[in-house]
C-alpha cells in the first residue's frame, strides 16, 4: 500500500493551485474592467452622439450581431471549451484550428450574405451600410470567441487580455478619427467601427496562441472536428436562437410594436445595468474550463464550485442595483444628456432581469459542461415561446415597460425549468442534489 503524500507536499500543491487560481482570476479581472469599462464607455458616449431613431436601429444591428455570432459560438466555441479537457495537450491547438477554418468558412458565408442584401436594397431602403457591418462583425466576434475559449483553455488569460485592449483602442481610434475628420457619427459608422475593432481583436489572439500552420489541416481532420462539436453542438445552435428569441424579445418584436424612439428608450436604460451584465461572460468563461475538468474528476465538487460561481454574480448584482438605484435623480440627466428623462421605471426593471439573469447563468453553465445541451434547448424553447407572446402581448398594453415585465417573467420562468432538469439529471450525473 503506497503512503499517503505527506502534508507539506498536500499543502505546497494547493498552495500552488490557488495561487495559479489567483493569477488567472486577477489578469481576467483586469480583461474585464477593460471591457466593461471600454463597452460602458462607448455605449454612453453613442447614447449621447445618435439621435434617438439612431440609437434604436443601432440596438437592433447589436442584437442581430449577438444572434448572428451567438450561432456560430454555439455550434463551435461552447463545445471546443467542453472537448478540449479531454484532448492531449498536443492535439489541442490543432483541433482549434480545424474549428477555426469551419467557422472561418461559415464567416465568409455570413460576409456574402450581408455584402448581397447591401447591393440588393441600396435601391429601395436607404443606410444599406449596416446590413455588411452587421455581417463583418458577426463573423470577426465569432472567430474571436472561439480563439478566446482556447487561451482561457490553456490557462492564458493575458492573451484575452491583450486582445480586449487592442481591440477597445480600435474603438475609442474609430471614433477619434470620425470626430476629428468632422464626420457625424451614425448607427452605420457606429457598426462598421465595432466590426474593425473585432477584426483587431482576432488578429491580436489569432498572433498570440501561435496555432499550427493553416497547411498542416487535413480533410479527416475537419470531418472529425466537425463530428466533435455538432454532437452536442447542434442542441446548442438551437438553444443559441431560442436564447435570442428570449432575451433579444424586447428588440425583434417589440420595435415593430413600439418603433425605433421607444426601442432607443428600452436600450438606454439597459446601458445603466450594462456593467453589472458584463461581468457574466468573463468569469463564466473562466469556470467554464475548470468544471468541465472536474465533470470526469469531481462531480460533487463541480456542483459546490458552480453554485458558488452563482452565489457570486447574484451577490455582485444585488450590489450593484442597492448603489446604482438612489443615485439616479443626480445621474440620470448627466449620463443621458437630458435625452432620456424619464426611464428610471425601466431601468428599476432591467435591474430585476439582471438579477435572475446572475442565477439563470449558473444554472445554464452548470448543464453545459454536464453535456445537457438537450435539456437545456427544451428549457429555452419553452421559454422563447413564452417570451414571444408575453412580449407582443405586454408590449400593446404597457409599452416599453410591459416589454421588459415579459423579459423578466421569461428570465424566472426558465430558472425554474432549469433548476428542475439539474434536479431530475442529478443520480445520473452523481452531483448529489
Amino acid at each position: 500500500m503506497a503512503n499517503p503524500a505527506p502534508t507539506s507536499t498536500r499543502a505546497g500543491e494547493f498552495f500552488i493551485k490557488v495561487r495559479g487560481f489567483s493569477k488567472s482570476l486577477s489578469i481576467s479581472l483586469a480583461n474585464q474592467i477593460i471591457s466593461s469599462a471600454s463597452n460602458f464607455g462607448i455605449l454612453l458616449y453613442l447614447l449621447r452622439e445618435l439621435e434617438k431613431l439612431e440609437f434604436g436601429t443601432y440596438s437592433l444591428g447589436f442584437a442581430t450581431i449577438l444572434l448572428i455570432s451567438g450561432c456560430t459560438v454555439s455550434l463551435f466555441s461552447v463545445p471546443l471549451a467542453i472537448n478540449l479537457p479531454r484532448l492531449p495537450v498536443d492535439q489541442r491547438k490543432a483541433y482549434t484550428l480545424n474549428q477555426l477554418v469551419i467557422s472561418g468558412a461559415i464567416g465568409g458565408l455570413i460576409v456574402l450574405i450581408g455584402l448581397a442584401a447591401s447591393w440588393t436594397l441600396e435601391a429601395y431602403l436607404p443606410a444599406t451600410e449596416i446590413y455588411l457591418a452587421v455581417a463583418l462583425s458577426s463573423a470577426f466576434y465569432g472567430l474571436r470567441d472561439l480563439l478566446s475559449r482556447l487561451a482561457f483553455s490553456e490557462r492564458k488569460e493575458s492573451v484575452v487580455l491583450t486582445s480586449t485592449t487592442i481591440s477597445s483602442v480600435t474603438i475609442f481610434l474609430g471614433f477619434f478619427l470620425t470626430n476629428i475628420l468632422n464626420q457625424r457619427l451614425t448607427d452605420e459608422t457606429s457598426l462598421l467601427i465595432y466590426a474593425a475593432s473585432q477584426f483587431t481583436g482576432l488578429l491580436t489572439t489569432y498572433l498570440l496562441l501561435k496555432l499550427p500552420k493553416i497547411s498542416s489541416i487535413t480533410t479527416a481532420g475537419l470531418k472529425d472536428s466537425f463530428i466533435r462539436s455538432w454532437g452536442g453542438g447542434k442542441w446548442n445552435l438551437m438553444t443559441n436562437i431560442t436564447y435570442n428569441l428570449r432575451t433579444q424579445a424586447h428588440n425583434f418584436i417589440s420595435a415593430p410594436i413600439l418603433g425605433f424612439v421607444a426601442l432607443a428608450e428600452i436600450n438606454a436604460a439597459r446601458t445603466f445595468v450594462t456593467p453589472a451584465i458584463l461581468l457574466i461572460p468573463p468569469l463564466s468563461q473562466i469556470v467554464t474550463p475548470r468544471l468541465a475538468q472536474l465533470r470526469t474528476t469531481n462531480p460533487s465538487r463541480l456542483l459546490r464550485i458552480s453554485t458558488l460561481t452563482t452565489l457570486t454574480l447574484l451577490a455582485i448584482c444585488l450590489i450593484y442595483a442597492a448603489t446604482l438605484l438612489p443615485l439616479l435623480p443626480w445621474a440620470l440627466p448627466i449620463i443621458t444628456d437630458g435625452k432620456y428623462p424619464d426611464i428610471d421605471n425601466l431601468i428599476f426593471l432591467w435591474c430585476a432581469n439582471t438579477i435572475l439573469l446572475s442565477v439563470r447563468n449558473g444554472l445554464s453553465i452548470t448543464l453545459e459542461v454536464t453535456e445537457n445541451f438537450k435539456e437545456i434547448f427544451k428549457c429555452n424553447l419553452i421559454s422563447a415561446v413564452f417570451a414571444i407572446i408575453a412580449s407582443t402581448t405586454l408590449s400593446l398594453h404597457l409599452g416599453g415597460e410591459g416589454a421588459l415585465i415579459a423579459l423578466i417573467s421569461t428570465e424566472l420562468l426558465l430558472c425554474i425549468l432549469l433548476t428542475a432538469t439539474l434536479k431530475r439529471q442529478s443520480p445520473r450525473l452523481k452531483l448529489g442534489i
